[in-house]
């Protein structure tokens, strides 16, 4: 059934209803969004529920807005997402009369006129608005991310330490603002393209796109030469745990698939890397979609917010898993990714910073297990079918001769 799953409607819904009892209203809750609506993001939690949110189009008004839907094993719920009961700080953020005196200390000068618009949005962890604002200067942009409040006492003044930290030539993105009050963080806007764009736009000279990938190696690099910021610890333990908590939601919907999941964790488990190198601040998430290109040919790297001090081959693990995710959805030819690769490696080394392989592996099959199992927490039925090669990959680089021999 799974290789028949083409998106998440009714027929689907009612598919993964007999497999969770949970989702037993999803059937319901799916048969009330309109033609309008746009799938923009779902987070499963097998047992307990599901929550979705749909971008709707902007009216007449030009306001695009999101519906979050949110079922549990009793029944479903729709609300707008500025009424978010998890994100408190929303209510305000989200109007532009409310924010418009803190916002006009963010931008240092009287706000003329102010338009509001949410652009990214997580039901119940966060959202991400964009103010376009008119002084008179003339007009500007800034974003700012509202979070929930656990999660702002974590992160909130972690990627303006960073940005503090980092020399004006290093591109990151910078944090103007904190909201306390809201939850939230602001920073200007950032131009350009995604750097993962660029790599996969075959109007680009493929050379030009080499290039660009040893820039993004060179930038890490240069990131995770940072010091003097303290950021919590993430080790390949912590790996482990995350990876067998997206486990079930596997294992609930292919059995199979499931169990193999299971056995490459264990691998994992008994493949360590021989020391858990901690001496870098890592971004926590790097990849190509997280850096920006602009018309100057300046990068800049955006979200902070899970920066953490781990080992380097985490961040590197991460981008070329992401690279060879990109192949797999035939986003960027397969031939492309290993020269791609090679030169954000070689960027990276060219700071003086060896890259070590055999860690470098673990992580690179650990972030392929992770964007395998996370298809299915998101339910991003018409992946599932690609989820094979990803566990293929990953089993091929834990197994190869540079990590066979690191028990």
């Amino acid at each position: 059934m799974i290789a028949a799953l083409e998106r998440l409607d009714a027929s689907t819904a009612g598919w993964l209803a007999q497999h969770d009892s949970a989702l037993e209203h999803l059937p319901d809750a799916l048969a009330a969004t309109e033609p309008h609506w746009s799938l923009h993001d779902v987070r499963w939690t097998p047992g307990q529920g599901c929550q979705l949110a749909y971008q709707v189009a902007a009216g007449d008004s030009g306001a695009a807005t999101f519906i979050a839907l949110n079922l549990d094993p009793h029944g479903w719920s729709q609300h707008d997402y500025s009424t978010d009961p998890f994100l408190p700080g929303l209510p305000t953020a989200a109007d532009s009369d409310l924010v418009l005196d803190d916002l006009a200390r963010v931008v240092g000068e009287p706000i003329l006129h102010c338009r509001v618009r949410p652009v990214r949005y997580r039901p119940g962890s966060r959202c991400v608005l964009r103010y376009d604002v008119l002084t008179a200067a003339g007009p500007a942009r800034y974003y700012a991310k509202v979070f929930t409040p656990a999660v702002f006492a974590d992160t909130a003044g972690r990627a303006m330490l960073v940005a503090a930290a980092a020399q004006p030539a290093l591109g990151v993105a910078r944090v103007l603002a904190v909201w306390p009050a809201l939850y939230a963080t602001v920073g200007a806007a950032v131009d350009g393209r995604s750097a993962s764009a660029v790599l996969r736009d075959d109007t680009v000279p493929f050379r030009r796109r080499t290039d660009l990938a040893n820039r993004l190696g060179g930038l890490l690099a240069d990131f995770h030469a940072l010091t003097g910021v303290s950021v919590p610890l993430r080790t390949t333990s912590d790996q482990l745990i995350a990876l067998a908590d997206l486990q079930p939601a596997v294992e609930m919907m292919d059995a199979a698939l499931g169990d193999r999941l299971r056995r490459l964790v264990d691998d994992l488990a008994r493949h360590l890397p021989p020391n858990d190198r901690l001496e870098v601040l890592t971004h926590g998430g790097f990849r190509a979609g997280q850096v920006t290109f602009d018309d100057e040919g300046r990068l800049c790297l955006l979200d902070l917010d899970g920066v953490c001090r781990s080992d380097a081959a985490r961040d590197l693990g991460n981008a070329l898993s992401h690279l060879s995710w990109q192949a797999i959805r035939q986003s960027l030819p397969g031939s492309e990714v290993p020269l791609i690769s090679q030169a954000l490696l070689a960027g990276y080394e060219s700071r003086g910073r060896p890259v070590d392989r055999v860690s470098l592996a673990w992580w690179q099959a650990a972030a392929l297990a992770q964007i395998a199992a996370r298809r299915f927490r998101r339910l991003e039925v018409a992946d599932w079918v690609l989820v094979p090669r990803l566990l293929d990959l990953a089993e091929n680089l834990l197994h190869s001769p540079q990590t066979s021999g690191s028990t």
